[in-house]
């Protein structure tokens, strides 16, 4: 951090004179006092040989005084004392006041000078030549003019700045109003907001029992590193006033002029700067402890150390091009015509790079009292590489990792890096265009005239032509590593692989104690369900349709629909709201809110709101296992898998039917989009996969390192083709979701073993008041009395009646009750709808169970034994139609498993078993409606 310090004094002056010479023909380069913080000494502040800026109050003539800012390098800085104080000096390194004067001006006298001749003309001294008025003696005005003549000559020959050094322009500085921009010495810096330095908890005990004392509870904050001195770093500093931003620094822009003093300018960068990051001041290093208490030397826990990255770490990046300059000229001189031409083109690109690093953990200790070294530490590595800048070393975050694609393909990608590009061209022309004739007529004699034409022209064009391209980078972290440390146990966590859609982690691998690695994989949900993904595949399109009838659209844009989506028909009246039910490949369905289909011609359809509910991360399976899957994925082949897991999910739901059975009512819908039957994707069942696992022993003894590992693996979600299928084989359901009401609330789950759980919701449908296991939604009530003020028709699943009295002088454990007066009953009756009730699935299961002679394949080696076959087969069932078996008990060895199909191609599962060893299995027939029956077979 940089910082503004006071120009105290000049060397050899008077203190008691505010005002003071800096470069005068005693002492062209006189040193320079700045006050030091106590404690501190000169070279804390700067060293000789660097460049810094200044900020001067120069006082020119008759009480002209105007801010001179500049920059300086630095001869030589060392302590000294000036009217009593310590303070530092300063001796700046001379230059010149002419292009090829002596090396010995004082640099501030110097920008002054020139920075009066630029924009303080009124503090010029006149010259003689102001003098002639031509009222005084003509002799008097000639000699006048010879005086101005000569001093003109003698600019010429000094150049335009030594007169005014000479007649003390820009040679006087006022102190206490002038300022170096120095390094802080205790690298403290006042800025940012507020930050907390204690939180105190008070238990009142005082108050609560009269006689004792309160205590108080809480945690003190430290922002500082292990040094003493301050952790907090700026993201970067406010651009109004930014004189103190350390990041201005200057360019040299000389302009060379030919019999004339060159100009001497300077730019300021960086350049962007409106696109840099907002100042904003984070800390590196805070520590937390626990609030002292007297006599207390021994806690669990001394402080907690928390690391931050900051801009310091991952500063923001600039970069330019050097510029490209092309100049042409031509000239061309004849003699009744010139021609002068002169253009020019320049180019430059500038880049911008930011990052989102500021303020992100780095590592977290916990340290016990006393101790040195960490009890637990966690660390934080993010995708980056070195680079180095003037402040010392810092990195560069990397944005190409590995992705996996929907379709199974692995590849490098960019992830979290954003581009914005602006370019700048301008062009400026001037064209001059002159000419002349001169006509002469000459007359002889006798009487003879010769007329004479002659003409002139030139044409002279000047032009400039410039293009410049900014390019603004934006960069994401992306999390590398984290390594978890407790006491002495040492465990990593790799992020190997990403989602090449969405950027998320999907395969992630941990090294365990044993130094074994593990790897974690992720099924992200748009892999599977097109409804689960990205609303930008098709929000805010426009589709040119014309017409709708009974629905139903034909166009060769479906594929740009989803279910799901709601629409805008335009028209040139106006506009009208719909909702796709259903796509095609070259149809689409669609129903206003009301239910009706759409009938009518349309100009245009815009989608509002995509049927894909940006729900992309959500996990849908999770594996976990010793081999890296990427191995196998496209294969669906996964080794050593230690655990898995899958969820399924729907966006088909029944929903409790209170709210829309009248028909009459002015909100009676039939669209099962507005009614929340369809669109929203929740969890319908969780599943978990069943095998076997392995068991080896070593010595006598398990080999927990080793066992484990599942004898074989089917996956849930399969990808075929490019395409992704579920596949149940030697899954099980451990819970799934019967119905939720429109409000997200799951009433009715059902676990593996057909055990029903419901939930009733009141209060406008935000607060569970009832739950029951072992039990139906509509067989489920309770009333409390307690939320008749809220008129919600989702409430009402069971409410005693509108009649009822409800009072509040009497009241159990509420608030209200019912009153029931002698001679007047209350009587409930409440019917649940049949709609309600399960529809079923239509699907008969057949069994037939037959006994034969075995085969060689039987058991024994002298005789023959029976063998059974069970055959299963369905009635009503919708093809394409599933067959999936549990092993509940039993070896599977001894079954064989057969599909079979009949005449007109409906399928048959034909298990055969050939051994008498007892086997408990339960068959799982899903058709293409969905509809699922099981059954259980003992052999």
């Amino acid at each position: 951090a940089n910082e503004m310090f006071k120009i105290i004094g000049v060397e050899g002056q008077d203190a008691s004179n505010p005002i003071q010479t800096i470069s005068s023909g005693g002492t062209k380069n006189t040193a320079l006092y700045f006050e030091l913080i106590p404690g501190t000494q000169a070279s804390d502040y700067a060293a000789a040989g660097e460049q810094i800026y200044f900020r001067a109050l120069m006082d020119f003539t008759d009480n002209n005084y105007d801010f001179v800012p500049g920059y300086a390098s630095i001869a030589s800085i060392s302590d000294g004392t000036y009217n009593g104080v310590p303070a530092g000096k300063i001796l700046l390194k001379p230059t010149t006041l002419k292009d090829n004067g002596s090396v010995a001006y004082n640099p501030i006298s110097v920008a002054a000078i020139q920075f009066a001749r630029l924009h303080l003309a009124r503090v010029i001294p006149p010259s003689n030549q102001s003098e002639i008025d031509g009222d005084g003696p003509p002799l008097l005005d000639i000699l006048t003019a010879l005086a101005g003549a000569f001093t003109s000559f003698g600019e010429l020959i000094k150049g335009p700045n030594r007169p005014l050094w000479d007649a003390g322009v820009g040679v006087r500085l006022v102190t206490h109003k002038s300022w170096f921009r120095l390094k802080n010495p205790n690298k403290r810096k006042l800025g940012g907001g507020c930050r907390v330095k204690e939180i105190r908890m008070y238990d009142a005990w005082d108050a609560m029992t009269g006689t004792s004392t309160e205590s108080y509870y809480g945690q003190q904050y430290s922002y500082n590193l292990k040094d003493g001195t301050s952790s907090g770093v700026a993201s970067y500093e406010p651009q109004i006033g930014g004189d103190e931003n350390v990041w201005r620094q200057p360019i040299a822009n000389n302009i060379k002029y030919l019999l004339a003093p060159d100009s001497r300018n300077y730019q300021e960068t960086p350049f962007g700067e409106q696109f840099f990051p907002g100042p904003r001041v984070g800390y590196s290093r805070v520590t937390i402890k626990d609030l002292p208490r007297e006599g207390v030397i021994r806690t669990a826990t001394g402080k907690v150390v928390h690391e931050f990255y900051t801009a310091k770490d991952f500063p923001t990046i600039t970069k330019r091009t050097i510029h490209n300059l092309e100049r042409g000229k031509m000239k061309l001189f004849l003699l009744f015509f010139s021609m002068s031409v002169d253009e020019m083109s320049a180019s430059q690109g500038f880049v911008v790079e930011n990052n989102d690093m500021h303020g992100k953990p780095k590592s977290q200790e916990v340290y016990a009292v006393g101790q040195s070294e960490p009890i637990t530490k966690v660390e934080y590595f993010y995708q980056s590489e070195p680079i180095y800048t003037n402040g010392g070393a810092a990195k560069h975050l990397i944005s190409e990792v590995k992705s996996i694609k929907k379709d199974g393909s692995i590849s490098q990608s960019v992830v979290g890096r954003t581009y914005e590009a602006f370019a700048d061209f301008r062009k400026s022309t001037s064209n001059m265009e002159s000419g002349s004739i001169n006509l002469n007529l000459n007359y002889t004699m006798p009487f003879i005239l010769l007329p004479m034409v002659l003409g002139s022209g030139s044409f002279e064009r000047t032009a400039f032509r410039s293009a410049t391209f900014t390019k603004i980078i934006e960069r994401k972290g992306i999390l590398k590593s984290t390594v978890a440390t407790d006491l002495g146990s040492v465990v990593e966590t790799n992020n190997l692989a990403y989602d090449a859609e969405t950027g998320s982690v999907l395969l992630t691998q941990t090294t365990t104690d044993f130094n074994d690695q593990v790897f974690n994989f992720t099924y992200p949900a748009h892999w599977y369900y097109d409804g689960m993904g990205q609303a930008y595949l098709n929000v805010g399109s426009f589709i040119n349709m014309t017409n709708f009838s009974n629905g139903t659209a034909i166009t060769n844009q479906a594929s740009r629909f989803a279910q799901g989506d709601e629409i805008s028909l335009l028209t040139s009246g106006g506009s009208t709201s719909a909702w796709i039910i259903e796509t095609t490949a070259n149809t689409v369905t669609a129903l206003f809110k009301d239910g009706t289909p759409v009938d009518g011609t349309f100009n245009r359809v815009k989608i509002v709101r995509s049927g894909r509910r940006n729900l992309q991360n959500t996990p849908i399976g999770t594996v976990a296992l010793r081999s890296n899957p990427l191995n196998g994925l496209t294969g669906n082949i996964f080794d050593k898998v230690l655990q898995a897991g899958a969820v399924e999910y729907s966006d088909e739901w029944r929903t409790f039917c209170e709210c829309f059975l009248d028909s009459t009512n002015a909100n009676f819908t039939t669209n099962p989009y507005v009614l929340g039957l369809r669109g929203n994707w929740r969890p319908k069942a969780s599943y978990v996969h069943l095998a076997g696992r392995t068991k080896a022993f070593q010595n006598n003894n398990s080999n927990i390192r080793e066992d484990g590992v599942f004898t074989s693996y089917t996956p849930f979600y399969k990808l075929t083709g490019g395409l992704w299928n579920i596949d149940k084989t030697n899954w099980t359901y451990t819970s799934s979701v019967v119905e939720f009401s429109p409000f997200g609330q799951a009433l009715e789950t059902i676990d593996a073993l057909d055990r029903y759980s419901s939930s009733m919701f009141g209060y406008n449908q935000s607060l569970p008041i009832a739950v029951a296991a072992n039990s139906r939604y509509r067989q489920i009530g309770f009333d409390g009395f307690e939320d008749y003020n809220y008129i919600n028709c989702s409430d009402n699943h069971f409410k005693i009646a509108a009649d009822a009295i409800i009072v509040e002088n009497e009241s159990h454990t509420g608030r209200r009750s019912v009153q029931v007066s002698a001679g007047s009953p209350v009587v409930f009756s409440n019917v649940f709808a049949e709609t309600c009730e399960d529809v079923g699935c239509g699907v008969t299961v057949n069994e037939t169970f037959t006994v034969s002679i075995c085969d060689k394949r039987c058991l024994g080696e002298g005789g023959f034994q029976n063998h059974t076959v069970y055959t299963i087969s369905t009635t009503g069932a919708t093809q394409p139609i599933q067959f999936d078996y549990t092993i509940i008990s039993g070896d599977e060895s001894v079954l064989e498993f057969e599909i079979v199909e009949d005449s007109i191609g409906n399928p048959s599962l034909v298990i055969t078993s050939h051994s008498q060893i007892p086997v408990n299995i339960i068959v799982t027939i899903t058709d293409g409606n969905g509809c699922v029956q099981t059954t259980e077979i003992n052999f």
